[in-house]
């Protein structure tokens, strides 16, 4: 189910609500200001609409109660957005400034698929260590 979570959020996430999204900051911020347009993406967009978004669209397809997927989110939330904004302030940087604005997120959909491995990490590492302690309690 992680598999699946994964994928069907990156297909749905970035190729909807985020293509949508990286076409308007070159039209209300414009073009040619990538410091301003990561500064938007990375500080605001990322722990305000991503995070959430990915935690509670993995959560309901594997199954997690909403009520665990929020005090998950809420435990995990700093750390998730720290980690994010020391990957993609350069990333998205180097984006704005260097690839064209037809070919930015095919970018970002290649860079987020490290992200979306370490944020799936992240918020799975007690889940799973918690199924992986009886086994290793039995040896």
């Amino acid at each position: 189910m992680r598999t699946i979570s994964l994928t069907s959020f990156g297909f749905i996430y970035y190729g909807g609500p985020c293509k949508a999204l990286y076409l308007a900051y070159d039209r209300f911020i414009g073009p040619g200001r990538p410091l301003l347009t990561m500064m938007i993406d990375v500080f605001v967009h990322t722990p305000i609409f991503l995070l959430p978004s990915f935690y509670f669209w993995t959560g309901a397809v594997k199954g997690q109660e909403l009520s665990a997927t929020y005090r998950q989110f809420k435990s995990e939330w700093l750390e998730a957005s720290f980690g994010s904004m020391l990957f993609w302030a350069p990333t998205m940087y180097m984006g704005f400034k260097h690839i064209p604005q037809h070919s930015r997120i095919t970018y970002i959909s290649a860079c987020a698929f490290i992200h979306k491995a370490w944020l799936s990490w992240l918020s799975n590492r007690r889940r799973v260590a918690a199924e992986m302690e009886p086994k290793t309690k039995g040896k």
